[in-house]
């Protein structure tokens, strides 16, 4: 069968491979303008191949990383499955070690690195590559290293994985599996493709394959117990840096190695600390890649980080000052803060509640009533409504000691007591706040990001969300009110442009006639509403004994309406070259855009500026369009069969 010019939208180039389950061709992207990879599989193939193949287009897709090749498009054109994916212009690594016959320390170091990044990436989104080697890993002309082909890629905690690996099947390339990868390809966590790395990394420095020959029960064997060729009897000179390297992720037992590659990219880091950015080290690879022979000793060496004798007494003194303020702080420091801090989850935020305390309190701080409660939302599992999620604390004074820490340089006087929850790791998502403090109760709606994204906010040292509030003696028959309305996705304060109303009676009645007051002893009901926002709505009890009220409230703007008017049901709709958003202000979910229908078709999205792309067969129209909070955007489409062509007007 002659060789397709065009494949869907796109412009066949050349037929880069070919295999018993289909062909690798390069492409001309339509919209992009650039060389892209296409991986065919036919639809004759076993049914248990096309779902691998899909679910590859699935977990790339998701992927936005350097160090891993982009996955643009997953769509089936004819007979066939096809996967649209970055071109990467280089050398795979395993022609490079063939070329090379090894790679130097330095350079084996920096491209080692690259990989590592990548592969973590991927872990931390929950995905098992269970197959690295050098055949998956290319390297282009200017020195970037991209990890490919997700084939055999396991989720964790996916039901359907059952259905995909057999228990007891082997599933990967013999040569770099792990022990539990040979015996059991279903039951694997990330240190089995640690291992795998740690294999890899033994070829490129040595050129030979740990446990070379054919797939027999020797083989099994000497994977099974870790009898491999000490790779210094073979690189003489290799620094000892490597060895340990080796030695850790080579382990046949799983729980002798890292368990995540966050340390050995941290040691590595330490090595390669001359290269001070990306830029930097891609150089340094490119002129690897290009290099002769002769000028290969040139990467032999890994650079290390020295101290003088003055810099380690300066190191070994700091040491033994944060040993003992580590000491002091140790009983009040929590293991889960200590966990959670070093390792900046993805699924849990930070925070913390303070109250301050003044010196004339008429209490003791200790004495102080308080207690502070969040309740999550908990998104709806299909149909079901999920209860929500309340946890209950007690606040208490800061530490002696922490006390003591804060107070050195500043004049001896009696400081006001900080009552603290200490820092709490709750699950991420939509939290509402109450707490009462003795007479005083405050109320806050806010959105929780991961800790991870939290230690990005360039302006918050704490790298926490921090609620602190101070203490005041109740006085009056009315309880004043404070609003701070802002917005939910930047956090600006946007309470200058809201609108506060309060159930008064049976209507709502303006906030700014209030006085700024309202009666003790009831529930009160507050409304907020801003130009092009969703508004919300809280109830807040206020018993006879509370002082006064602050209300925090985080608003989302709403989404906008597209309605698109077609003589046709046949075109296929595409935003920014995507299938489907995930959008809809508060209550988000994933909105598939489909094909046109003849009368009118509607969905919404958020505020935006997006490319629509209409397209059939070979016919493609890209029109710019804007999309407004609250507002509807209508689009007229015509499709001219005779010549073939789709007209978009306003």
């Amino acid at each position: 069968m002659p060789d397709e010019k065009m494949i869907d939208k796109y412009r066949i180039v050349s037929v880069v491979g070919e295999g018993g389950m289909g062909k690798v061709y390069r492409a001309v992207h339509p919209t992009l303008k650039r060389d892209i990879i296409i991986k065919r599989l036919s639809i004759s193939s076993k049914k248990i191949l096309s779902e691998r193949f899909r679910r590859e287009a699935q977990i790339m897709m998701d992927f936005h990383h350097e160090s891993i090749v982009s996955v643009y498009d997953h769509f089936k054109h004819g007979t066939s499955y096809y996967i649209a994916m970055e071109f990467v212009d280089g050398v795979p690594l395993d022609e490079l070690i063939e070329r090379k016959k090894k790679i130097p320390p330095l350079a084996a170091a920096l491209i080692f690195r690259e990989i590592c990044k990548g592969l973590k990436y991927a872990h931390d989104k929950g995905v098992i590559h269970r197959d690295i080697k050098p055949s998956n890993v290319l390297i282009s002309r200017t020195g970037e290293v991209k990890l490919f082909d997700f084939g055999i890629a396991m989720l964790e905690e996916d039901e359907t994985e059952k259905d995909l690996t057999k228990t007891g099947m082997m599933m990967g390339t013999p040569s770099y599996m792990s022990p539990e990868q040979l015996a059991d390809a279903k039951r694997v966590d990330k240190r089995s493709d640690i291992y795998s790395m740690g294999v890899m990394l033994y070829q490129m420095l040595t050129g030979k394959k740990a446990f070379p020959g054919n797939f027999s029960a020797d083989t099994i064997r000497r994977i099974s117990k870790g009898q491999y060729e000490r790779p210094r009897k073979m690189v003489p000179n290799l620094p000892h840096f490597f060895d340990k390297i080796l030695k850790k992720t080579m382990h046949h037992r799983a729980r002798q190695r890292f368990r995540d590659l966050e340390p050995v990219i941290h040691k590595l880091d330490r090595h390669l600390a001359k290269y001070k950015s990306q830029e930097d080290v891609h150089n340094a690879i490119r002129a690897f890649l290009h290099s002769s022979p002769d000028k290969d000793s040139s990467f032999d060496k890994v650079p290390r980080s020295r101290r003088g004798r003055l810099g380690l007494l300066v190191a070994a003194a700091v040491v033994l000052f944060a040993g003992f303020i580590g000491f002091l702080l140790l009983p009040y420091t929590p293991l889960p803060e200590l966990y959670w801090e070093a390792a900046a989850g993805r699924d849990r935020g930070s925070l913390e509640v303070r109250v301050v305390v003044p010196v004339t309190y008429y209490k003791s701080p200790s004495d102080v009533y308080t207690e502070v409660k969040f309740t999550r939302s908990v998104p709806p599992v299909g149909k079901k409504r999920s209860p929500p999620e309340v946890s209950v604390y007690r606040l208490a004074p800061k530490p002696a000691v922490l006390e003591f820490i804060g107070s050195i340089g500043k004049k001896e006087k009696k400081q006001p007591t900080v009552l603290t929850t200490n820092a709490l790791y709750l699950p991420a998502g939509q939290y509402t706040l109450e707490m009462t403090v003795e007479q005083e109760k405050y109320a806050s709606s806010f959105y929780l990001n991961p800790l991870m994204v939290q230690k990005r906010i360039p302006d918050s040292p704490e790298k926490r969300k921090i609620f602190s509030f101070s203490l005041s003696a109740p006085d009056g028959a009315e309880i004043p009110v404070t609003h701070v309305v802002r917005d939910a996705a930047t956090k600006a304060d946007i309470t200058r442009i809201a609108r506060i109303t309060y159930l008064y009676g049976s209507y709502w009645a303006d906030w700014k006639r209030s006085r700024g007051v309202v009666p003790r002893g009831r529930k009160q009901r507050f409304r907020y509403d801003a130009p092009d926002y969703e508004a919300q709505v809280v109830d807040v009890p206020l018993p006879r004994e509370m002082n006064s009220l602050t209300v925090n409230i985080e608003l989302a703007k709403g989404p906008g309406m597209i309605v698109i008017a077609a003589n046709t049901d046949n075109l296929e709709i595409l935003f920014d070259n995507r299938k489907e958003y995930y959008a809809g202000g508060r209550n988000r979910s994933f909105i598939k855009f489909g094909r046109t229908k003849k009368g009118e078709k509607s969905f919404t999205l958020d505020e935006g500026d997006y490319v629509m792309t209409l397209q059939k067969d070979k016919t493609i129209t890209n029109v710019s369009v804007s999309v407004r909070a609250g507002g509807t955007t209508r689009l007229r489409v015509a499709y001219d069969a005779k010549d073939k062509k789709i007209t978009v007007t306003r």
